[in-house]
């Protein structure tokens, strides 16, 4: 390798190999090859791992995510948002369900509120916990796919600052309840909740 850097060693180490075998295979007994024909041998067999191993591979595809319910006796309330900036508006939707995923109520708000993605995704957090108190639903979590507000909604002191205030109001709603859980979740299973919040820009 030193000697010579730019030599085939996938070619030598397949001559070697085949050599090997022949070796073996004369030691017990059998029939050896003559040198070009075990020369042959492993410039075929090469060409054809080479042939194979440069085949486009097929990924397999992840596995999709589905909602799941909750365990027995709480209710999960999932919560999404959807800013429409064509008309500085944004959505807001809320679907709270049971164990058996059974709905048991669903909010759609559409209102004006000219800041980003990250404080809509605080007020959504707000407005769900005030809903599932509303319902009268006590065992709560709390499950949005905002992974920054659901982590502040869980420990305050990782909030940004432009979302505090918003986040000590969910955290304070969450209080109230008799048990309560806040749970960050993938987009593919918070589909209900982003369905409403979209089609909030309608009503």
């Amino acid at each position: 390798m030193d000697a010579k850097p730019a030599q085939d060693l996938e070619a030598f180490a397949t001559t070697a190999w085949f050599l090997w075998n022949n070796r073996n295979s004369v030691r017990h007994g059998g029939q050896g090859k003559p040198a070009f024909e075990i020369l042959e041998d492993s410039k075929q067999f090469l060409e054809e791992f080479r042939g194979v191993s440069e085949l486009p591979l097929h990924r397999q595809p992840r596995p999709l995510k589905s909602w799941s319910p909750p365990q027995i006796g709480w209710y999960k309330v999932n919560i999404d948002v959807a800013v429409f900036k064509d008309i500085g508006h944004c959505g807001i939707g809320v679907v709270v369900r049971n164990d058996k995923g059974l709905i048991m109520g669903t909010l759609c708000k559409n209102f004006p509120y000219p800041l980003g993605a990250l404080e809509v995704e605080a007020k959504a957090a707000e407005v769900g916990v005030i809903f599932a108190w509303e319902l009268g639903v006590r065992e709560i979590i709390l499950e949005g796919d905002s992974q920054v507000v659901m982590q502040a909604a869980s420990d305050p002191s990782l909030a940004p600052i432009s979302v505090q205030q918003l986040i000590v109001g969910a955290k304070s709603g969450l209080a109230s309840f008799s048990s309560s859980k806040v749970v960050f979740t993938h987009r593919e299973c918070n589909n209900a909740a982003h369905l409403l919040a979209r089609h909030a820009k309608q009503i």
